[in-house]
C-alpha cells in the first residue's frame, strides 16, 4: 500500500463512526477506509444513487473533502502527498472543477484564511510557505483571482498589522518592518484591487430603490486628482502585479516539481518491489509471476495517475515525454505486457486513461484530450 492510499485510509477509519450505517457518508467513508478508490463503486452504492441530488449531502462531502485537507495540514503531511491524495478523492466523489468555491467559499476562505494567518505572522512568506498555497489552490481548483478574494482579509490583517507596528511573533525594528511591507505591498495590492473588483461587481447588480418617492441615486463626489498622481499609481501597480505574476509563475513550476518527485518517489518504491527479471524484459515463472501480481497491480495504477494527471495539466511537458516512454516500455516487457492484460481483463472498468493512451499507440498526449469522466482506479477482483 502506497503513502498515498494509507492517508486517505487512516482519515476515513477515524471518521468512520460518525454517521448511521444507511447514510450514504458512511457507505462511502467504509469503501475509502478499506481503500476502495474507484468512482464507480461508489456510484455503485443504493444510499448514494437514492441522495445524489441532496443539496445537504453534496455539502457534507465537500465538508469531507476539506476537513481532510485540514487534518493532513494540521498532521504536517507533505503538500505534494496531501495534494495526490485530493486528486484521487475528488474523482471519487465527482468533484467539477469550481464546485468548491461555489458551493463551498466560506470553508474554503476559512482554511486559506487560517494558513495565511499562520505564515503572514513574520509578515513574510518563505518558499515553503509559498509552494503550500499554490498546492491549496490546485487542490481546491482556486484560479489566482480565486484565491485572492478568498485570503483577502488576511493578507489585509498582515499588511495593516506591519503598519502599525503590531507583530504578534517578533520585535520588528522599524527598517525591518518596512522592508516586510514593501515585499507583502504587491500582493496587498493585488488583494485590494480583487476585492474593489468584487465590490464594483456587486454594485452593478444592486437596483435603484425607492424612499417614499421617486427613485433615488445617491453619488459620492470625489475630486480628481493631478494626472502625475494617476500615471506614478498606474505604473506602480503595473509593476507591483507583474512581480506577483513572476512569483506565482516561479512557484507553480516548483510545486510542479516537487509533485512530479513525489510520484517519481511512488515509483522507485514499487520498482523495488518488482522482480529483476520482470525489469530486464525477461519471462518470470508462475510462482514469481503470483507473488509479484499486487505489485504489477501497483504499477499500473500508478501509471494510469500519471496519465490522468497529465490529461489535467499537473505534469509538465519535459516530465511527462519521458514517462510516457517508460510507461511504454515497461508494458512491451512480458512479465508487465501479462500483468496488464489480466488486469484489464479482471477490472473492466477502470484504468480507462491508460487504456486509451495504450490504444493511440503511446502517441497520443493526454493534456490535449477532453475532460476525463472515467475513473482512475480500481480494486483488483479476486481470480474466479
Amino acid at each position: 500500500m502506497d503513502e498515498c492510499q494509507q492517508l486517505i485510509r487512516e482519515y476515513f477509519q477515524r471518521r468512520l463512526g460518525e454517521w448511521g450505517d444507511n447514510s450514504p457518508l458512511h457507505h462511502e467513508a467504509s469503501q475509502l477506509a478499506a481503500g476502495v478508490l474507484d468512482p464507480g463503486e461508489r456510484r455503485g452504492l443504493d444510499s448514494v444513487q437514492s441522495f445524489e441530488q441532496e443539496p445537504s449531502v453534496r455539502g457534507a462531502e465537500l465538508d469531507l473533502l476539506v476537513g481532510f485537507v485540514d487534518d493532513g495540514i494540521e498532521r504536517r503531511v507533505a503538500m505534494p502527498l496531501l495534494s495526490l491524495a485530493m486528486v484521487h478523492l475528488k474523482r471519487y466523489f465527482s468533484v467539477d472543477e469550481g464546485e468548491f468555491v461555489d458551493a463551498r467559499p466560506r470553508e474554503v476562505a476559512r482554511l486559506i484564511g487560517e494558513r495565511l494567518d499562520a505564515i503572514l505572522a513574520d509578515g513574510v512568506i518563505d518558499q515553503p510557505e509559498d509552494l503550500e498555497q499554490v498546492e491549496l489552490q490546485q487542490i481546491f481548483d482556486l484560479s489566482y483571482d480565486d484565491y485572492l478574494a478568498l485570503g483577502c482579509p488576511a493578507i489585509e490583517r498582515a499588511y495593516q498589522n506591519l503598519d502599525r507596528g503590531i507583530d504578534p511573533r517578533t520585535n520588528d525594528a522599524p527598517g525591518a518592518r518596512a522592508r516586510k511591507m514593501a515585499l507583502l505591498l504587491p500582493l496587498y495590492n493585488l488583494a485590494q484591487a480583487q476585492r474593489g473588483e468584487r465590490g464594483r461587481e456587486r454594485l452593478r447588480r444592486v437596483p435603484l430603490t425607492r424612499t417614499g418617492g421617486p427613485a433615488t441615486l445617491v453619488r459620492t463626489v470625489k475630486m480628481p486628482l493631478p494626472s502625475w498622481i494617476n500615471e506614478v499609481s498606474s505604473i506602480a501597480t503595473t509593476v507591483g502585479v507583474f512581480l506577483a505574476w513572476w512569483q506565482l509563475r516561479l512557484s507553480q513550476r516548483q510545486a510542479t516539481t516537487d509533485f512530479e518527485d513525489s510520484l517519481a518517489e511512488q515509483y522507485r518504491n514499487i520498482v523495488h518491489e518488482l522482480p529483476v527479471g520482470a525489469l530486464l524484459g525477461e519471462d518470470i515463472g508462475e510462482t514469481e509471476y503470483k507473488a509479484a501480481l499486487d505489485d504489477f497491480y501497483r504499477y499500473i495504477d500508478l501509471s494510469n495517475t500519471q496519465v490522468f494527471l497529465r490529461a489535467t495539466r499537473r505534469i509538465s511537458d519535459s516530465t511527462w515525454t519521458i514517462w510516457a516512454e517508460g510507461i511504454e516500455q515497461h508494458l512491451r516487457r512480458p512479465a508487465f505486457a501479462r500483468a496488464w492484460a489480466e488486469i484489464k481483463e479482471r477490472a473492466q472498468d477502470s484504468f480507462h486513461e491508460l487504456r486509451r493512451l495504450e490504444g493511440s499507440g503511446f502517441r497520443s498526449d493526454p493534456k490535449l484530450w477532453s475532460r476525463l469522466q472515467a475513473p482512475v482506479t480500481g480494486t483488483l477482483p479476486k481470480a474466479q
